[in-house]
């Protein structure tokens, strides 16, 4: 009979009782029993590798200056003199923005005094000044 596990440790009576219920619970080997009592007793608290590496945080980039203006040429460029509404500038930029994306992009135009807010519902802008 085995007295110790792999590292050197002895097993005891109460790893003796925890063996005796994994081979009549989980119908392993003696010695499949012994191995995961000894990863149990030993490995299971130590992290792995995975566990190890640093959680990556993403952060929230938000709205930059150079993509509002980018955004705006677009938009001059479609929608010269002509009112508009979200769905139809969503349609532009669906590519690389959602459907949610796109209104607060907008807003930050019409803060910037770039379009006009015309309201309704759902909402109307047109290019201010040209």
């Amino acid at each position: 009979m085995q007295k110790t596990f792999s590292n050197g440790e002895n097993i005891t009576m109460k790893d003796w009782k925890e063996i005796d219920n994994m081979i009549e619970k989980l119908d392993l080997s003696i010695l499949e029993a012994i191995q995961l009592r000894e990863f149990d007793k030993f490995n299971a608290a130590k992290k792995d590798e995975f566990e190890l590496k640093p959680k990556v945080v993403k952060t929230k980039k938000g709205i930059t200056d150079d993509e509002i203006e980018e955004l705006f040429n677009l938009i001059k460029l479609k929608f010269k003199d002509e009112s508009f509404k979200n769905k139809e500038f969503h349609l532009m930029v669906a590519d690389k923005y959602t459907n949610r994306q796109t209104p607060s992009r907008l807003k930050r135009m019409v803060e910037k005094g770039w379009l006009e807010d015309l309201g309704g519902t759902p909402k109307k802008y047109k290019v201010k000044g040209i």
